[in-house]
């Protein structure tokens, strides 16, 4: 135990004398007294002054510490600074400001402003002569509305190098404002038995779909028909009005309208139907009434299939090959499966040729082309082929929209739309919703008294 602490005791002996041991015979850095700074020497203006860029000390050894070469730096700083007091020339005194007998107490503290020197005769003179006047600077404008126009600096005519609804009487004024009516225009009369008007006019309809109507109708638009035929009208549709009393005479054939043609050759059609119909006693219907029928006649070059084209070529759609190949895979494994075809969205199977171009171009991918025609159209020339439809319209009478909407067409958008449908319309835009602005309290200070 006295061996332990003699231990301790001579090893912090030992560490004691080896610190004061280092720290007596560490080497010290010589004290280097800082020399004062220089006086600052306030230069007139005006003054010159000559600062030579060689070093008149000479070269420092490359190997100098610092510390040698702060004395020899401040010595040249010294030289310096007597050089430059010594070629300064005195200050020209400065005239003291008239001391006002009321402001006594401030004069000690103002302090006194330097002399300006006064200008040479020459600079004089130069100031005195009458120079080119500066334009002033034009405002800048925040916007294009807000400054002048700029000046036109070609010289026109009096009242006419302005623009031109400036010139009185070139541009024809608005007129007056209507004034406001101050009657309430009447009420459209309705008849009281318009609903009897309509039960006829849609029972009539009905015998028309039923192949039940006025003989009379037919004929005239056989003849109107036959009349466009040995026109030159092609691939055109025009509306005609044909009016017959109650024994069946013809009083009028009116042209109404017509998608294409000129007026004159529409006109032809019509006094043609007109000659064709004159003298002719058509028969009536059994009440013997009076009835205006309106003829559609639509002419139209084609093949002998019906087509503007030989061969119709379609493209052949990604979807419609999966699909085959899934209905092929799928009835190889069920055992007697031998007719491909797909299930619509209520579960019934159609098989692949009875489905229509709607299904098999919802939508298309094309990946190839098909073609698909008619024998009679190889070596067959392009006909005029000319149809007729008809509608009686009896006095007093008013039907309700007999024509069914048609279907909409669900095929691709870059296909054509299929004969006899329409496409649907596009969607309306959604407006963009406005964001709701944070609602601000208002602080207002009510003083209390």
């Amino acid at each position: 135990m006295r061996a332990d602490r003699r231990r301790e005791i001579w090893a912090a002996t030992t560490a004691i004398v080896a610190h004061v041991l280092f720290l007596t015979l560490a080497p010290r850095t010589p004290h280097v007294e800082e020399e004062p700074p220089p006086p600052i020497i306030d230069v007139p203006a005006g003054t010159m002054i000559d600062i030579d860029s060689a070093n008149e000390s000479g070269p420092s050894a490359p190997n100098a510490s610092p510390l040698a070469r702060a004395p020899a730096e401040t010595a040249a700083t010294r030289a310096a600074t007597s050089e430059l007091t010594a070629r300064t020339p005195p200050a020209a005194p400065v005239a003291e400001p008239a001391a006002d007998p009321a402001s006594d107490d401030t004069a000690d503290e103002e302090e006194p402003q330097p002399v300006k020197p006064e200008p040479a005769p020459a600079a004089r003179a130069a100031e005195s002569e009458p120079g080119p006047v500066k334009p002033l600077p034009a405002p800048v404008p925040t916007d294009e509305y807000g400054a002048p126009p700029p000046p036109d600096p070609v010289a026109g005519v009096p009242g006419l190098s302005g623009p031109v609804w400036s010139v009185p009487g070139a541009m024809p004024s608005a007129g007056l404002p209507k004034p406001a009516p101050t009657t309430i225009a009447a009420a459209p009369i309705v008849p009281s038995d318009v609903a009897s008007r309509v039960l006829s006019g849609t029972l009539h309809s009905r015998d028309k779909a039923a192949g039940i109507d006025v003989p009379a109708a037919g004929v005239v638009a056989s003849s109107i028909g036959d009349a466009m035929r040995g026109s030159a009208l092609t691939d055109v549709k025009g509306t005609f009005e044909v009016k017959l009393d109650g024994a069946g005479n013809v009083q009028s054939v009116r042209f109404v309208g017509s998608t294409d043609g000129d007026v004159g050759q529409w006109a032809g059609v019509a006094d043609a139907a007109r000659r064709s119909l004159a003298g002719k006693t058509l028969q009536m219907g059994p009440d013997k009434q009076g009835v205006t029928v309106v003829v559609k006649v639509e002419s139209k070059v084609q093949y002998p299939a019906g087509t503007k084209e030989k061969i119709d070529v379609k493209p052949v759609c990604a979807n419609e090959v999966v699909e085959q190949l899934a209905a092929a895979i799928e009835g190889a494994m069920q055992p007697g499966g031998g007719v491909r075809g797909i299930r619509d969205d209520q579960g019934r199977f159609i098989p692949y040729d009875e489905l229509d171009e709607e299904r098999r171009s919802r939508f298309c991918i094309p990946i190839g082309i098909r073609g698909k025609g008619d024998l009679s159209n190889i070596g067959a020339l392009m006909t005029n082929v000319v149809s007729t439809s008809f509608q009686v319209k009896r006095s007093g009478e008013q039907a309700l929209p007999a024509d069914a909407p048609l279907p909409i067409d669900r095929s691709a958008p870059w296909l054509p739309t299929a004969q006899g449908k329409t496409r649907a319309p596009s969607p309306p835009k959604k407006k963009p919703k406005k964001k709701k602005r944070p609602r601000r309290t208002k602080i207002v200070p009510v003083q209390i008294n």
